[in-house]
């Protein structure tokens, strides 16, 4: 056994020191799930609601009663104009209330609202209070302390079915609904494809990226821990439920191979006879002007011009797509030779006729397929963010041609970030291409390579999907940006390493939706994504 202690504003209990809130007047405005913010919150804090159904004989007397009560006071004419409006907003909110309930509609409950801010102690109860109080201000409830009458808090806290209502509310069934506090993450979109499972319910995840305005999705977590596996699934997924879906990979680690083989596509090992790529090629696209703009920034990523250069730049290629809607590297040496020369001239010359000359040539590469993916592996580092640039321009142009869905695959997108030119032109192409109904996966090794580059934030603030796998901490900006809670970061950090073909785990974020997602996969779907090298051999056996 043990007692109980009443003071003036808490009580304490054997674990607790509770700091208990009445609300005395909700919102006007709410939206479901409210009071889930309170559950899911990091705070300690207990919610306590009580909902009592009313006969309809029963609520219409009150409301008559009232009715009556306020038009006497109108009657008096003793009541300021500010009292008197509010009168006449509580006679409107009246009348809605009994058309309701006589349409037959709904019904009406009698409904208490109690918070027990909670801590180990009476200082960290207080603080606990004085960050829900705060919560609760920003979402314009009021409420007070029920100074010494702390039994009664008690009494309302218990799950015993009983309670002391000192200022009930009177809500609609719709109302009533917005503040039931257990929201499901049960998702089932019509279209849509099977992610996983919600670890916090059991529940399957159906996903239909493709009807909200943007469809991107920026996906983070330490090498080992599932990320490419999962985008590797997705992308599998995707082309069953939609077979004329066209899709584009950037595969800097030659991880996406064997999945693209099984399905029909095209691999393109860059470097190799066959990959070549006209940097200046229009692809039939007559608004060069765009094309300009992208090539400055792609050419800044070798040869760092300045400002000067640029301008140079910028108006020797206007000039060379208007006299040569088809030109080459060597029509853009000639045309700076003839007109300008000097230092420009010669840092491009040697690089295009030397270690980059498959740039200058006829463009061997085919987009019109189904399903491509561009193998840099082979690359030294020297030029692989250079080249990353150029494939995603030449797929930049392909899917700015027409309306039709396309996914974009950015695999090791840190290596684009790092350098400020090709970040700008990544981030440019991800807040753009969703005009022509292209979603992009963009994925990296940590959430920082986004949140700590000003380009890749912007990507980040323009992404509605968020998947964060195994992190081994977590930093400030992180924590900020995805406003995670202790129980988040825990799992992000504690996430298990994969088991080959069974499952992984990722920190699902889609405003308003969070929750922590098991990816699962079949047998079946694991041949075609696996990286095992013993079951690679396998399957090359079968291929």
């Amino acid at each position: 056994m043990y007692s109980i202690i009443f003071g003036k504003r808490h009580f304490v209990t054997k674990k607790y020191n509770y700091m208990p809130i009445f609300v005395e007047e909700l919102p006007k405005t709410v939206k479901f799930g409210l009071m889930e913010k309170f559950i899911r919150s990091d705070k300690w804090v207990d919610l306590s609601i009580h909902i009592s159904p009313l006969e309809d004989d029963v609520i219409m007397k009150i409301l008559d009663s009232d009715n009556e009560r306020l038009n006497a006071e109108i009657s008096e004419g003793k009541i300021l104009s500010s009292r008197y409006r509010k009168i006449i907003r509580k006679l409107e909110s009246l009348k809605e209330i009994q058309d309701y309930i006589i349409s037959g509609k709904g019904h009406i409950y009698e409904f208490s609202l109690f918070l027990f801010p909670k801590g180990i102690n009476f200082n960290q109860s207080e603080i606990v209070y004085n960050e829900i109080s705060h919560e609760m201000r920003r979402f314009i409830f009021k409420f007070y302390r029920p100074y010494y009458r702390q039994e009664i808090a008690l009494k309302n806290l218990l799950p015993t079915g009983e309670h002391i209502p000192e200022k009930p509310h009177y809500l609609h069934t719709h109302g009533l609904s917005a503040f039931f506090p257990f929201l499901s993450d049960y998702i089932e979109m019509e279209g849509g494809i099977f992610y996983g499972i919600n670890e916090r319910n059991g529940s399957p995840v159906f996903l239909n990226r493709w009807i909200f305005p943007s469809s991107h999705y920026i996906i983070t977590g330490t090498t080992g821990f599932g990320k490419s596996y999962f985008v590797k699934l997705m992308i599998l997924r995707e082309v069953i439920n939609d077979p004329s879906l066209r899709i584009f990979i950037i595969d800097p680690m030659g991880e996406y191979s064997s999945l693209v083989k099984l399905l029909g596509g095209t691999n393109v090992k860059v470097g190799e006879k066959g990959s070549e790529i006209n940097l200046l090629d229009l692809q039939g696209n007559r608004n060069f002007r765009e094309k300009v703009s992208r090539l400055r920034n792609i050419f800044s990523i070798i040869l760092n011009l300045n400002k000067n250069e640029m301008a140079i730049l910028d108006s020797i290629l206007t000039s060379l797509y208007i006299k040569n809607g088809d030109p080459k590297i060597s029509d853009l040496l000639d045309l700076l030779k003839e007109e300008q020369g000097g230092d420009l001239y010669y840092s491009m010359e040697r690089l295009f006729t030397g270690s980059l000359k498959n740039l200058n040539s006829e463009t061997r590469v085919n987009l019109n397929r189904k399903i491509i993916s561009f193998d840099l592996s082979n690359l030294s580092d020297e030029y692989l963010t250079l080249y990353m640039a150029i494939i995603l321009d030449h797929i930049y142009g392909k899917v700015s041609m027409d309306y039709e869905k396309k996914l974009v695959v950015v695999d090791e997108a840190w290596k684009l970030l790092k350098n400020e030119y090709s970040a700008i032109f990544i981030d440019s192409m991800f807040r753009h291409v969703r005009r022509w109904k292209c979603g992009m996966n963009v994925i990296s090794q940590k959430a920082d390579d986004f949140l700590e580059n000003p380009y890749g934030r912007s990507m980040a603030n323009n992404s509605l999907f968020h998947i964060i796998f195994k992190h081994p901490s977590i930093n400030e900006s992180v924590r900020h940006f995805y406003k995670l809670n202790s129980k988040e970061e825990e799992y992000i950090i504690n996430a298990e390493k994969p088991k080959t073909g069974k499952f992984s785990q990722a920190y699902f974020i889609s405003h308003p939706l969070r929750f922590p997602l098991k990816v699962v996969s079949t047998p079946e779907e694991n041949i075609f994504i696996t990286t095992d090298p013993d079951e690679l051999r396998e399957i090359e056996k079968l291929i």
